[in-house]
């Protein structure tokens, strides 16, 4: 059984790019988050973004296999 070459598809290059842009940004959000240093309330709040931002990165909506067209 061929296998086709999916990061060959220019949606799942264009997905791949937007994920690992997403990643870098998220690591450069909970460095900053993480020298947060105030209020509870601001701590508190950054932890819920840099969670939110994780969440976000883990949960990159990749299309299986069969909704790509070869």
């Amino acid at each position: 059984m061929a296998t086709a070459d999916y990061h060959a598809h220019p949606y799942v290059r264009q997905l791949n790019e937007w994920h690992l842009e997403l990643a870098m940004l998220r690591d450069l959000v909970d460095h900053i988050l993480g020298e947060v240093d105030g209020p509870d309330w601001m701590t508190s709040s950054a932890h819920i973004a840099q969670d939110r931002f994780a969440h976000l990165v883990e949960s990159c909506p990749f299309p299986k296999e069969d909704q790509i067209a070869a």
